[in-house]
């Protein structure tokens, strides 16, 4: 990965011919930094691509603004703090003046920025509350190949009645994903870190039925395509779960119920709520569909367990 470190005025001279265009403004030369009392910032380029950096505008001793404008061939990715968290994905950012170290990150053309942003209880306090915001950067061409793949039912048929064959810890969205949420909860329990994974999938993926996503009346998507969607329904959102916190070390099962699926994991010690019991493990429901925060165990009245078929995922399936 190529880094390049340069402090704003020389990344406005490298772009010296880039405009900024606002919505409703007309072309106008970038400011140079020198210009602004009480600049202290800096501006880091990061990633595959090419890019440059230019100041649109400054409030005096408050803010500026920058634009990103990516090369030919290249793909603006988002702004980050000092701490890798994400900012934007917007191409303009307005930073207060004497801020950390920005980074600017430029991908390749076919690489596209997908954000995700949730709140979860601090822990061990759980009375706290956290916020994370980063993105995973996906592959246009990745996604357009796998909806057009015929090698994979995308509904039950005869000998595939049930989409545990879709969980894939190792697909590369999902480790992106397992990888900035394993930085989120380093130090957590296990409950909890299985309590992050369901409230990041249930706050950053939309509910979506298959008719409007895909114009079908059923469509099993893979982790990555619910993950480029930010959207899917009760069937996705479960293989989702069950393909991140495999990912992450712990054992998951399906769920079905009569026109609904959910997912289930074990948790060493932990029971209460709705559990399944498999082959030699015991598992707690997850429901991944959930519009709201719905905790680990808990299971619709809508829904009956003793009706409910656990499918749990191995190696096999994966």
């Amino acid at each position: 990965m190529r880094v390049i470190t340069a402090v704003v005025s020389l990344l406005v001279v490298m772009g010296a011919l880039l405009l900024f265009i606002g919505p409703d403004a007309s072309p106008s030369p970038p400011i140079d930094p020198e210009d602004i009392d009480g600049y202290a910032g800096i501006i880091l380029i990061d990633g595959q691509g090419v890019g440059a950096v230019s100041i649109a505008s400054y409030e005096a001793d408050t803010s500026v603004t920058y634009f990103a404008v990516p090369g030919e061939g290249s793909s603006f990715l988002g702004w980050y703090a000092a701490g890798g968290a994400l900012l934007s994905v917007s191409a303009e950012l307005t930073a207060e003046l004497a801020h950390n170290p920005i980074t600017a990150t430029f991908g390749t053309a076919d690489q596209v920025a997908k954000p995700f942003t949730f709140n979860y209880p601090t822990y061990p306090d759980p009375s706290g509350t956290a916020s994370a915001s980063f993105a995973l950067v996906l592959s246009l061409s990745d996604y357009a190949e796998s909806l057009a793949t015929e090698d994979l039912p995308r509904r039950s048929v005869a000998d595939r009645p049930y989409p545990d064959y879709m969980v894939d810890p190792e697909d590369y969205a999902v480790l992106q994903l397992a990888e900035r949420l394993s930085g989120i909860t380093a130090g957590m329990g296990d409950l909890a870190v299985a309590d992050v994974i369901l409230r990041c999938i249930q706050s950053t993926i939309v509910y979506t039925t298959d008719g409007e996503l895909y114009e079908t009346d059923e469509f099993w998507a893979t982790p990555a395509e619910t993950l480029y969607a930010r959207a899917g329904d009760c069937e996705d959102t479960a293989v989702l779960f069950c393909s991140v916190a495999s990912a992450m070390g712990f054992d998951t099962a399906l769920v079905a119920f009569e026109g609904h699926m959910g997912a289930a994991i074990h948790v060493d010690g932990v029971t209460g709520g709705t559990e399944f019991l498999g082959a030699a493990l015991t598992y707690v429901y997850v429901e991944t569909a959930s519009d709201s925060y719905a905790p680990i165990g808990a299971l619709s009245e809508l829904f009956d367990p003793m009706g409910a078929i656990l499918i749990e995922i191995t190696g096999d399936d994966q």
